[in-house]
C-alpha cells in the first residue's frame, strides 16, 4: 500500500498469498456443491404431463438451470481471483528479493 508520505509500497506478502489460497478453497466448495448438484438435477427427471409435471417444468426447472449456472460461475470467478492474489503475492514477493538483492550489491550503475 502506497503511503502518502513517500513513494514507497508495502505489502504483507504471505497475506495475499494466504488470501488467493483461502479463496482457492471457497471456488473448490462451490465447484463440489455444482458437481453434487448438477448429478442429482440430471438424475431426476420430470416425467408426465399431468398439472404437477408442468408446474415443476415451468416453476422449478428455469430455477434449477440459473442456480446451477450461478454455481458454475461463482466457481470460475472465485477461483480465478484466487490464482490472481497469489500471483500478486508471488509478484511481491520476487520485487522484494530483486530490490534487496540490488541493494545489497550496491545498486545499478547506469
Amino acid at each position: 500500500m502506497a503511503s502518502e508520505d513517500s513513494d514507497l509500497v508495502a505489502a504483507d506478502i504471505e497475506a495475499l498469498k494466504k488470501g488467493g489460497v483461502d479463496l482457492t478453497r471457497i471456488a473448490e466448495t462451490a465447484n463440489s456443491i455444482y458437481a453434487d448438484l448438477a448429478h442429482d438435477c440430471n438424475a431426476f427427471a420430470i416425467e408426465g404431463d399431468d398439472d404437477i409435471a408442468q408446474t415443476l417444468r415451468t416453476k422449478y426447472e428455469p430455477g434449477e438451470k440459473d442456480g446451477l449456472e450461478f454455481l458454475r460461475m461463482l466457481g470460475i470467478t472465485i477461483g480465478t481471483d484466487g490464482e490472481k492474489v497469489v500471483d500478486v503475492g508471488k509478484t511481491f514477493d520476487d520485487m522484494n528479493e530483486t530490490a534487496n538483492s540490488e541493494v545489497s550489491r550496491g545498486g545499478r550503475k547506469a
